[in-house]
C-alpha cells in the first residue's frame, strides 16, 4: 500500500516537475510591448505637457496596432456642463452605431428591450 502510493506521488512529482520546465516565451503582446519601449519616441515631462492632445493621439496611434487606434473628440458627456474628450476604437465606434441603429430601428417596430 505505501509503496503504491509512493509510486503515485513519484509520477505526480515528475509530471509536475516536467510540465514545468516548458519554456513558452513572451506573448506577441508583450514582444510588441518591448518593441515600443525600445523604439518610441521619449519626450520630457515639459515637452509631455507642451503637447496638444492631438499631437499626443497621432504619436500613440502611429505606435499601436491599427485595430487599437483611437479616435477622439471633444463633447458634452449627459449630466455634465463641462466638455470632454471621448475617445474610442473603431471597433468600439461601429459596435455603438451598430446598437444605436438597433435601438433606432427597435424604436419604430415599437418594441424597444
Amino acid at each position: 500500500m505505501i509503496r503504491q502510493i509512493g509510486g503515485t506521488v513519484l509520477i505526480a512529482a515528475f509530471t509536475l516537475m516536467a510540465s514545468g520546465c516548458a519554456y513558452v516565451g513572451p506573448s506577441e503582446e508583450g514582444r510588441a510591448w518591448e518593441r515600443y519601449k525600445e523604439h518610441a519616441p521619449r519626450f520630457t515631462d515639459d515637452e509631455k505637457r507642451n503637447m496638444t492632445v492631438e499631437e499626443k493621439l497621432a504619436i500613440y496611434n502611429a505606435h499601436v496596432h491599427p485595430d487599437q487606434r483611437l479616435s477622439c473628440s471633444m463633447g458634452q458627456i449627459t449630466g455634465s456642463h463641462q466638455p470632454a474628450w471621448r475617445c474610442f476604437t473603431a471597433d468600439e465606434l461601429h459596435a455603438q452605431n451598430e446598437a444605436a441603429r438597433e435601438f433606432m430601428l427597435s424604436a419604430r417596430r415599437g418594441t424597444t428591450f
